[in-house]
């Protein structure tokens, strides 16, 4: 096709579709370093509307990348509210009240040191022998990535990966045991019935801590630090179920709590909306 005859931004726009890009991949040669040449790029054969149908394609494509870049700079701005909000409560003490409260031991009088294991169930729930669904969604470890599930793939129960037999509920979070560097975790908020996580990740469920606080103690950086810390194995780094247990936490009185998740909640709620949005846009592109 002519430069003159295909709006380049429509062009962007085919490039980035997977049937190019598979095509591309596959004229790919090269034993060590597979690799394309231009000449395979020149010949890629498509069939493309009237240049003003493309431009008015590539508008609408375009409008809806700005759509999705605004809409994750929301979700990012909205997270680091919230961790600044807990370090400032949590971890420098300022929280509604600190002025009258006395330190006793290291905390504030109230406030609580523990094990995590106190405060939550590990791996609580796995597809019982009744389990009612044979088409599920499935979330593996390479699907997760610093605090969001990016995809899920479609299985027949009988035809999923082995790995497939971990359930979660709302408030439930994941994070993936194998080399927590990656930070393969995520916060999971109103799951579809037939959602499967792999065993590849430990699946904490609050039981004493709302699920906002709970979020935040386990993904501050010195969280991670001291999952890094636990692992076994060099070529295979991976912490175990034992590790999250163990971990020790210091937990804030009932009423700082609460306040707290009156305040969390709604952002993590606007985050899981927004994120559908995005989904959503993101699949008609």
């Amino acid at each position: 096709m002519k430069t003159d005859s295909v709006d380049q931004r429509y062009l962007y726009w085919l490039m980035r579709t997977y049937p190019y890009q598979r095509t591309i991949a596959n004229s790919a040669t090269g034993a060590t370093v597979k690799h394309t040449s231009p000449s395979k790029i020149y010949e890629y054969e498509f069939q493309a509307p009237e240049k003003n149908m493309q431009t008015k394609i590539a508008e609408i494509l375009s409008a809806y990348e700005d759509l999705i870049e605004n809409n994750q700079n929301k979700i990012k701005l909205m997270e680091q509210a919230t961790m600044l909000l807990y370090k400032e409560w949590f971890i420098n003490l300022h929280f509604p009240g600190y002025e009258e409260k006395k330190i006793v031991e290291g905390v504030p009088e109230g406030w609580e040191k523990g094990k995590l294991k106190n405060y939550i169930d590990v791996n609580f729930r796995s597809i019982p022998k009744d389990y009612p669904y044979q088409d599920i969604q499935y979330v593996d470890i390479s699907s997760v990535n610093n605090g969001r599930i990016e995809r899920e793939s479609a299985y027949r129960l009988s035809d999923a990966p082995g790995r497939a037999k971990r359930l979660a509920k709302d408030g439930d979070v994941i994070w993936g045991m194998v080399r927590p560097n990656l930070k393969a975790y995520a916060l999971v908020l109103s799951p579809a019935e037939n959602c499967v996580f792999s065993t590849g990740f430990a699946i904490l469920s609050p039981k004493h801590i709302p699920y906002t606080f709970l979020y935040c103690s386990v993904t501050r950086e010195s969280f991670v630090s001291y999952l890094v810390n636990c692992t076994n194995g060099s070529a295979y780094p991976a912490v175990k179920p034992i590790h999250f247990e163990e971990a020790e936490i210091i937990v804030p009185d009932e009423m700082i709590l609460s306040q707290f998740h009156n305040i969390a909640n709604p952002i993590f709620r606007n985050i899981e909306t927004i994120e559908k949005q995005i989904n959503y846009l993101m699949s008609t592109e």
